[in-house]
């Protein structure tokens, strides 16, 4: 017999998430089992998968096997810049071509795996001292877009921010340059079908099976002879959702390999060495905080241009960000 004692990351987790990531080696059909044959007990009875745990319960497991919920540190570099920080959460600043979590490409040296290197060498992340919880990205960004990206710190900061932005309360802003002249603003709502195949999505006005609701807004920032420096707000967050909608607005994001223009891209790529789209995710604006987070209503936290990209927009509209 195992005894876990629940603490404050752990707490208001439904019983069967809890053992899905505690049990990492059981299918969810043995997680189920488990509960359903009582071999665990909180506080000393048997519970239903969605008794949600309190902090300071004792989870007792009747079950050998057990595998330690912390895939432990690996030993990372610093890639990314810490624009905000406090006890609960960080911004940081993601460069293009760093990966955000693993995937079956890029397993080691992620943003995420750098994130709790540099949190575990302040002593503000100890694997062996937590039962379940790891810090988490709580946004994600294409490998090839760089920007801010928020963590969270704890348990209940990570509840709090997926609920903020779950109900808009954070929101996100990006810089681009798209071929032609975009005039004004324009506020778009479409829908989106993604080709699990190409890894592609398309954009259609109207709703159609498998299709996903998409909202962007677009503001121009300057205009020059052949380009546009834009401002992107994201109302919903889409795979590829900015990109696939400045293309079917005829606006394509220069450097797009998937979605731009092939002609455009051959000019940028020769002239400034730009290999990917110029996308960055430079701003949030945090309108309301809540829970333990409500000392962040109004909160703004920004990036600046890295230094090519910076230069294209030196060049082409003789603006700094």
């Amino acid at each position: 017999m195992e005894k876990i004692i629940i603490t404050a990351n752990e707490a208001n987790q439904r019983l069967d998430r809890f053992l899905r990531k505690y049990l990492k080696n059981v299918p969810l059909s043995g997680i189920y089992e488990i509960i359903r044959k009582k071999r665990v007990k909180v506080n000393g009875k048997g519970k239903p998968s969605n008794y949600r745990l309190n902090e300071g319960d004792m989870v007792e497991l009747f079950f050998e096997g057990k595998m330690d919920a912390s895939d432990g540190i690996r030993k990372s570099g610093m890639d990314f810049t810490v624009l905000y920080e406090d006890g609960n959460i960080m911004a940081v600043d993601k460069p293009a071509g760093l990966i955000t979590h693993p995937d079956k490409n890029h397993k080691d040296n992620t943003l995420t795996d750098q994130v709790l290197y540099y949190l575990y060498g302040k002593n503000e992340y100890s694997p062996e001292n937590e039962i379940t919880f790891r810090p988490a990205a709580v946004n994600r960004l294409d490998i090839n877009t760089g920007g801010i990206v928020l963590f969270a710190k704890n348990y209940l900061s990570l509840q709090n921010l997926n609920m903020m932005i779950r109900e808009r309360y954070i929101n996100k802003y990006y810089l681009c340059i798209v071929k032609g002249i975009l005039k004004g603003e324009q506020d778009i709502e479409a829908y989106l079908l993604k080709d699990e195949k190409s890894n592609m999505v398309d954009v259609s006005p109207k709703k159609e099976k498998g299709g996903k609701y998409i909202h962007t807004y677009i503001k121009t920032i300057k205009t020059g002879d052949k380009f546009t420096l834009a401002q992107i707000g994201l109302i919903t967050g889409r795979s590829h959702q900015i990109r696939a909608q400045l293309k079917e607005i005829g606006h394509p994001i220069i450097g797009d390999i998937k979605y731009g223009d092939e002609t455009s891209n051959d000019y940028f790529k020769k002239n400034y060495g730009l290999h990917s789209q110029f996308l960055y995710a430079y701003k949030i604006v945090i309108e309301r905080g809540c829970g333990n987070l409500d000392y962040l209503s109004g909160k703004e936290i920004y990036s600046k241009l890295p230094p090519d990209l910076n230069k294209i927009t030196m060049d082409l509209f003789h603006m700094e960000y």
